[in-house]
């Protein structure tokens, strides 16, 4: 029983094989040159490419170069403030007229 049925995994692999084999034989054979371009207008997306390629680099560039706008120490002192809104909603202490008062100002 066992032994029949590794017989057959083994005769499709075989097949499999087989199958694999003559799509590569195809490909190999298939008259078209690898290094030959696939579409007419490859040089034109090729130079496209290296355009989009130099004005990325321009960009990143400038970005590198510039300062921050806004210090890690804002965003650690704007978290923690975050955090304690959170908190004080999760607890349901937020004063009504506080959380009005500071809803008028988002508007």
């Amino acid at each position: 029983m066992l032994f029949e049925r590794y017989s057959m995994i083994e005769r499709e692999n075989r097949i499999l094989l087989q199958k694999m084999a003559g799509i590569m034989r195809r490909e190999c054979a298939g008259g078209v040159s690898e290094s030959a371009p696939k579409s007419l207008n490859y040089a034109y997306r090729k130079r496209e490419q290296q355009k989009i390629y130099a004005q990325n680099q321009k960009i990143l560039k400038r970005l590198q170069t510039r300062k921050a706008t806004y210090k890690a120490s804002d965003w650690s002192k704007h978290w923690q403030q975050h955090e304690t809104y959170l908190r004080n909603l999760q607890r349901g202490k937020l004063d009504s007229s506080r959380s009005t008062k500071n809803l008028s100002n988002i508007h």
